[in-house]
């Protein structure tokens, strides 16, 4: 099946693209032989079974098509892929996939914030669908105060409190438009998380602001700050460019349209407990501590002038 799967990458149709196309490849065809000795126009398809053989041919084919290079971030590559070669798949299939080559060990430490819209659930069912699958979620995670710190958010018109029990949430709220509780967000990261954990948060809404402006700037600070936001809008009165207004993750993976709360599933918890494993702690100018035995993956982010960033490890 492993075989199967390696020439499937590259079908026997797109290989022939490949083999018999015209002087577009020839420069690189000719790199390839003498780099790695390999004689393109000997290949056969069969010998894509090799991973070597699979990638090459795969990365011939979107040169053939595109005149870009491969680059460097998921987002990008998940563009280029569906664009030149897979155009019936999704951005996110691929960017899913990609996530999800990486084992998560959950060492890394991961402060995490779970915002409820309780202004738009309608019902207690609905309430209870929500808080379960948050349970879902938290029983997901190494959730402790060495590894990973939880912190439960309610908002509707505005935000309610931070509670520490999520199955103590009772609370409803008729509303069609909302304040999102980002500054408020970004409160509770500054003052109560840790400066060497990643941070992470997802949002369960439907409604829409009632501060669309407001809302996007305030996006854009917690970008800033290196916060992850995983959005998701359930019924009719919100809409995806409402969420994109406020999460600050790629558009492809980030953002999550249901029609209902029964949908909100622990495969779903599972793909965004993906997610998680693999968001980075944005450091910034200055000196950072991390202990040793700790795993943890971090982004530099580009700056318009030279900046100094020191990181020592210890006990």
């Amino acid at each position: 099946m492993g075989d199967l799967n390696r020439r499937e990458m590259v079908d026997e149709d797109m290989f022939d693209h490949i083999k018999f196309a015209d002087d577009t490849l020839s420069h690189a065809k000719s790199a390839i032989k003498m780099k790695l000795s390999i004689d393109w126009n000997n290949v056969n398809w069969t010998d894509l079974r090799k991973p070597l053989y699979s990638g090459l041919a795969a990365a011939l084919y979107i040169r053939k098509y595109s005149n870009f290079t491969i680059p460097n971030s998921i987002e990008s590559q998940a563009l280029l892929w569906k664009t030149i070669y897979r155009p019936q798949k999704q951005e996110y299939d691929f960017y899913h996939a990609t996530i999800n080559l990486k084992d998560c060990t959950q060492s890394s430490l991961l402060d995490v914030a779970l915002l409820l819209d309780t202004s738009s659930v309608q019902s207690f069912v609905n309430l209870a669908e929500a808080k379960i699958f948050y349970q879902d979620l938290i029983n997901l995670l190494p959730v402790n105060e060495h590894i990973t710190r939880v912190a439960v958010i309610t908002f509707g018109n505005t935000p309610k409190s931070v509670i520490s029990h999520l199955m103590s949430i009772i609370d409803i709220q008729a509303s069609t438009s909302v304040v999102y509780p980002l500054p408020e967000l970004l409160d509770i990261f500054k003052n109560s998380g840790r400066p060497e954990a990643a941070k992470y948060a997802i949002m369960i809404t439907g409604s829409r602001s009632g501060e669309p402006m407001k809302t996007l700037a305030a996006s854009g600070i917690l970008a800033d700050e290196g916060i992850m936001l995983y959005t998701i809008g359930i019924g009719n009165q919100i809409t995806e460019m409402d969420l994109q207004r406020i999460t600050t993750g790629p558009v492809c993976s980030h953002i999550k349209m249901l029609p209902s709360y029964e949908l909100l599933t622990k495969s779903l918890a599972n793909d965004i407990t993906g997610l998680m494993c693999n968001v980075p702690l944005v450091v910034k100018s200055g000196v950072h501590h991390f202990k040793c035995g700790i795993d943890t993956l971090v982004r530099i982010p580009r700056y318009e002038h030279d900046r100094t960033i020191t990181i020592n490890t210890g006990d």
